[in-house]
């Protein structure tokens, strides 16, 4: 396998499932403990706004993200949202693909990961069933 980097761009990143609130905590916490297990993965993350947004530290989380240089990006925010504003940082700090995982697709990601049919340069992720 060939090494490389991925930095996941989220809401907010839970540090077990007893932390999780919300259907994006659960996506963040399965992708950051899955893959991050793999060992030609090397993991990285950043918040997708500023701690206590929108009055908090925007500069010192600007900074922060400036210094991710990375192989690949994964973005699961809400949209809009701060993160967006500086795609053009995350664009030019990731080497190969900046990438996406929503309900549906958006137009300034290089590859979509969607849970909805879709198409273009875009992926449907399939649901779980869960039978009674």
């Amino acid at each position: 396998m060939t090494p490389y980097s991925l930095l996941l761009i989220s809401e907010n990143k839970p540090n077990s499932p007893d932390e999780i609130h919300s259907s994006n905590q659960m996506i963040t916490w399965g992708l950051w403990s899955e893959l991050s297990k793999l060992p030609h993965i090397t993991m990285n993350y950043q918040k997708a706004y500023p701690d206590g947004y929108p009055d908090g530290d925007v500069e010192s989380w600007r900074m922060r993200l400036a210094t991710q240089q990375v192989d690949f990006t994964l973005v699961h925010s809400y949209t809009p949202g701060p993160i967006f504003d500086e795609m053009p940082t995350v664009r030019n700090n990731t080497r190969r693909e900046v990438m996406w995982i929503s309900e549906y697709t958006h137009p300034v990601f290089d590859y979509n990961f969607t849970f909805l049919p879709c198409g273009g340069r875009s992926e449907q992720i399939p649901q779980p069933r869960i039978h009674s």
